[in-house]
């Protein structure tokens, strides 16, 4: 997924409009860097540290795109020509979390509540 935002300064108000990607079949083409992250998924109660990596590229057989318009209130949809895209920062990330659930792979990190604490005094 990516996420976008039209603002108007003048108006003070914006629209976002999120793209949704869908792979069939994806595979990975490459995967960059590290990024320690926290994430919750599904029915866990907390969220936990894992590693993404923070850019990756991905193919599949087909690839379609909805793009989804708050102004509008619409979803377009279509397929895209390429059979190959690369996502970087949080697209990446979401990428690779959803591409552990392809590969049944356990989404398992340390949980945040393992963490130390520490006051900061102002």
């Amino acid at each position: 997924m990516k996420v976008f935002t039209n603002y108007n300064n003048e108006t003070k108000t914006g629209h976002t409009i999120e793209e949704v990607y869908l792979f069939l079949n994806p595979e990975y083409v490459s995967k960059e860097g590290t990024v320690y992250r926290l994430e919750k998924c599904g029915g866990r109660d907390e969220r936990a540290l894992v590693t993404r990596p923070y850019s990756v590229t991905l193919k599949a057989e087909r690839i379609i795109v909805a793009s989804i318009s708050t102004e509008k209130k619409k979803i377009f949809i279509k397929e895209l020509d390429e059979r190959t895209l690369s996502f970087t920062g949080p697209s990446a990330f979401y990428a690779a979390h959803e591409m552990e659930h392809l590969e049944h792979i356990e989404i398992d990190g340390l949980p945040m509540w393992a963490f130390d604490y520490e006051e900061v005094k102002s």
